[in-house]
């Protein structure tokens, strides 16, 4: 007698055949229970398991040798059971994500009662089922699944060895690989995220505009959610659509990232280097590059590889404005304005004009920019400078703020979006002039304080 239901042990199904009036010794009665057993058996001999179930896949997982665990274990297990808790079925998704391979005893997504259909066991296993089979229907063959482990363990996520064997290692290490592109998690691979790990595994690694250094390249950045929905929306705006607006970059972003690396004429990774995430974020246009031909990329990663604090990009910025190069704001944030002086400064001294600092450049800006803070009372009379705006140290919320007040006087600041553009220091400097202030364009703490107290007649 053989039957798909792994709630019963052989010998319980025998004792209720024998109530029906059939008399069927339990050793010719064949179970998905005791076939799940067995097949784990002959897969990892010994092994461990977290199993939902009844007493029928119990048992014959004991049977078979296996140790019932919720750590750490080789399989996860699913039978039919007439107790699915949200708990258990919570934390066998969170080991099947971390690497724990995935069976269960029978695809039946409803089971028969006197009451009607019920529940079954592929009701709660169709996701996993369906990705495990996407998988398995590539046929992977033995170098292919190490060439797809060579590429995971070049990515920084540990496989636990590259013997061609799909064990829980390799399923974490896949999930974690999953998480980190904007995929499914689902510790299983299509065509495509095979092959894509393929070419990151191959010997010698991948060529520098390859998908594993370009990977890394763009890791290093350490964007920030919210650069990579501005980034998004921004490759929307420009007509390359990446399937959602939401900070994680899936392969609707990677794809429209390439397509805008191609229409750039950059290298087309699918991957952003620093140079290519300042283009997008600032409006999305490709950085201007003067003094000939200068790799931008390469002075862009130089620059990374400073990793300059917050402080001492302000600094810098005040050196260039010191110079008398506009940087729209010392804020601490390099964008097109701060990437324009920079540029300016640098043709000024007959340095390629990449748009990134050098560490000496970085050092022989941040010497030059001394903070003048006029005294108290002065009113700024000998007129507020960049130096004394910047030791307000306003942030996004202050600027919104002057720019509001700004505007609800009568002086347009062309925008409020807490960036002090053209239009910001254009309508500062018309109301410094009617207040009898020196007409700079930029505040001091006593012009701050005078703009917060005043109200239009």
């Amino acid at each position: 007698v053989l039957t798909n239901n792994s709630i019963f042990t052989a010998r319980d199904l025998s004792a209720r055949l024998a109530d029906a009036g059939l008399t069927v010794p339990e050793e010719r009665i064949w179970t998905s229970a005791l076939a799940t057993a067995a097949f784990l058996k002959q897969q990892k001999p010994g092994g461990s398991a977290f199993v939902l179930g009844e007493a029928g896949i119990l048992t014959a997982m004991h049977d078979a040798g296996y140790v019932m665990t919720e750590t750490d274990p080789d399989f996860v297990v699913i039978g039919e059971t007439r107790n699915y808790s949200f708990d258990a079925m919570t934390k066998a998704i969170r080991l099947i994500n971390g690497g724990a391979r995935f069976i269960a005893t029978n695809p039946d997504a409803t089971g028969p009662s006197p009451e009607g259909p019920l529940p079954a066991t592929g009701a709660v296993t169709a996701p996993n089922a369906n990705a495990a089979g996407t998988e398995a229907a590539l046929g992977l063959s033995r170098e292919t699944r190490q060439a797809v482990q060579a590429g995971l363990t070049r990515l920084g996520h540990d496989t636990r060895g590259v013997d061609g064997v799909f064990g829980s290692g390799t399923r974490r290490a896949i999930t974690a690989w999953q998480q980190s592109r904007g995929y499914p998690a689902t510790g299983y691979l299509n065509a495509a995220q095979v092959e894509e790990l393929r070419i990151s595994g191959r010997p010698g690694g991948a060529e520098p505009a390859g998908t594993a250094t370009a990977a890394a390249t763009e890791a290093a950045l350490d964007l920030t959610a919210t650069q990579r929905r501005i980034i998004q929306s921004r490759l929307t705006q420009m007509g390359h659509d990446t399937r959602g607006v939401d900070g994680k970059f899936g392969s609707g972003t990677r794809r429209a990232i390439t397509a805008w690396q191609r229409s750039a004429g950059v290298a087309a990774t699918g991957y952003l280097t620093r140079a290519d995430a300042d283009a997008i974020l600032n409006a999305g246009n490709t950085p201007v590059v003067g003094g000939g031909s200068v790799d931008a990329d390469a002075a862009a990663r130089v620059e990374l590889g400073l990793n300059l604090t917050r402080e001492q990009r302000i600094a810098v910025q005040r050196g260039l404005v010191a110079a008398g190069h506009d940087t729209r704001g010392v804020d601490g944030q390099f964008g097109s304005g701060t990437r324009r002086a920079i540029r300016a400064w640098q043709v000024a001294r007959g340095d390629a004009a990449t748009g990134y600092l050098t560490r000496a450049q970085a050092d022989a800006l941040s010497g030059s920019a001394p903070v003048v803070v006029p005294a108290p009372g002065t009113g700024g009379s000998t007129g507020a400078t960049a130096a004394s705006e910047a030791a307000l140290n306003l942030g996004a919320i202050e600027r919104t703020e002057v720019q509001t007040r700004l505007a609800a006087l009568g002086y347009d600041p062309r925008g409020i979006d807490g960036k002090f553009g053209s239009g910001t220091r254009a309508a500062i400097r018309s109301w410094q002039g009617d207040n009898g202030l020196t007409a700079t364009g930029y505040l001091n703490a006593d012009q701050l304080a005078r703009l917060r107290g005043q109200r239009r007649n």
